[in-house]
């Protein structure tokens, strides 16, 4: 084998073990976090279409599809903390001059939240406003 062979092996073992470890412990964690939430979302409206008659349960439907739409346009960079080693080493490499600095980008991942949380406190909203209609959607 060759220096440029063994280079190659050498990328394709390390690349390797880099996406099982983040499929392992992120990919995994996350999908199933947001599928487990994308199936509570669809339940409920499927179990409540049916009784929908008062302009409240309409309010309801309304919430829940919101929650459907915003649930189908996170991706795993929405959800996942970024690796912050990599945004540093873009930071320091492609700035094109800009004065961005990793503390500004961490501190702008931690104003986002956890947004599966927030997603999972409006549907739990929504599942005691269809058990009482007397509780707020808000």
């Amino acid at each position: 084998m060759g220096y440029r062979e063994g280079i190659e092996d050498g990328k394709q073992s390390a690349l390797q073990a880099g996406f099982d470890e983040g499929y392992n412990h992120t990919g995994v964690r996350v999908g199933l976090a947001l599928g487990d939430l994308r199936g509570q979302v669809d339940a409920l409206i499927t179990f409540i279409m049916p009784e929908t008659t008062s302009p409240k349960q309409v309010q309801l439907l309304e919430k829940l599809y919101a929650l459907r739409h915003e649930l189908s346009k996170l991706t795993l960079d929405d959800l996942a903390e970024p690796d912050w080693e990599y945004v540093q080493h873009e930071l320091e490499h492609h700035a094109c001059g800009g004065s961005v600095d990793l503390s500004s980008k961490q501190a702008e991942w931690a104003a986002l939240g956890n947004r599966l949380e927030a997603i999972r406190i409006q549907l739990e909203k929504c599942w005691q406003f269809w058990c009482a209609p007397e509780a707020s959607l808000r």
